[in-house]
């Protein structure tokens, strides 16, 4: 059994391998399924997004080296990764791909709080403790591939819950996925096999898509201009927040704003449903209030240019 952290197999990488690998997969975690809530309204509380019990489990490992010194120069190195990246994805391949697991783990002291090398065989020994942190996570199996058109290696997974969590890509890249959607990088070093984790239940229910978007009436005209915009955003939205460019906003779903001081404005709605799901769209320059206009006569008119006026009076 090959052993990966973020992609990279330990053995090439750290210059260590795995003896027994088997407590990784020896028992399953307990679902929490009870909390106790002081809570003085005596109104029941419901928890959609039940976590799992996270477990510690320890992997018997091995190194060949020239000295004890060496070793422990190797552990250091990939406990400082570890320790660095917080959570990342250990990952149990055969090498033939007839069994393939993955889990969204940490580093842990409460099982193997030191680590000790004994020389065994010409072989350096030594447990490693490891903690799953959500049993239940949301996991992907996938391939980075390249295309040609592009000459980029990319990947793309589909995440359908809809609630915002932390995503790791396998290969030591973590960001935040905030809607149900489609989530792509073309970044890849190369091409090969992905274990991509979601720390989120999988058993959650999925949620439609959101999709931020909006129109207005007259974007373009002269201060004290009103705007009337309309929400068409797309999903169950439960609350609307927009940002006007000029320091004011709003919680309407379709308000009207007025514009009082001349100026180009940047137009931002962002959209959330009930678990908390997210989506953005900025327009950019997209309101543009000119100064006052000043009649001449029925027919022509003029901008004045406050500036100019002061001086000439």
């Amino acid at each position: 059994m090959d052993i990966y952290i973020d992609n990279d197999e330990i053995v090439a990488t750290y210059g260590i391998g795995c003896l027994d690998w088997k407590p990784a997969l020896s028992y399953a975690a307990e679902r929490i399924n009870e909390r106790t809530w002081h809570d003085k309204s005596g109104v029941e509380k419901r928890i959609t997004n039940m976590r799992y019990q996270s477990r510690d489990f320890v992997l018997q490992m091995y190194a060949k080296a020239d000295s004890i010194g060496t070793v422990y120069a190797r552990i250091k190195t990939l406990i400082d990764y570890m320790f660095t990246k917080g959570v990342f994805v250990l990952s149990l391949r055969d090498t033939n791909e007839s069994f393939r697991e993955a889990f969204i783990c940490g580093r842990t002291l409460a099982v193997v709080g030191d680590i000790h090398v004994r020389e065994q065989n010409s072989l350096y020994v030594f447990k490693m403790a490891f903690k799953d942190v959500n049993p239940n996570a949301l996991y992907y199996k996938t391939n980075v591939t390249y295309n040609k058109t592009t000459s980029k290696y990319e990947a793309s997974i589909l995440y359908q819950k809809g609630k915002p969590a932390l995503m790791l890509w396998g290969d030591g890249t973590q960001e935040i996925v905030t809607n149900s959607g489609t989530y792509s990088r073309n970044d890849f070093s190369k091409a090969g096999l992905l274990d991509v984790i979601i720390d989120i239940d999988k058993d959650l229910p999925n949620e439609a898509a959101l999709e931020a978007n909006f129109t207005s009436t007259t974007p373009t005209g002269i201060v004290q201009h009103e705007v009337i915009f309309t929400d068409t955003s797309v999903g169950d939205i439960v609350l609307w927040s927009w940002d006007f460019g000029d320091g004011s906003t709003s919680a309407e779903q379709s308000p009207t704003h007025v514009y009082t001081v001349p100026g180009v404005y940047t137009v931002t709605l962002r959209v959330f449903n009930a678990i908390d799901g997210s989506s953005i769209m900025e327009k950019e320059d997209y309101v543009t209030v000119r100064a006052a206009r000043l009649l001449i006569n029925d027919t022509d008119s003029f901008l004045i240019n406050e500036t100019d006026y002061l001086l000439k009076n």
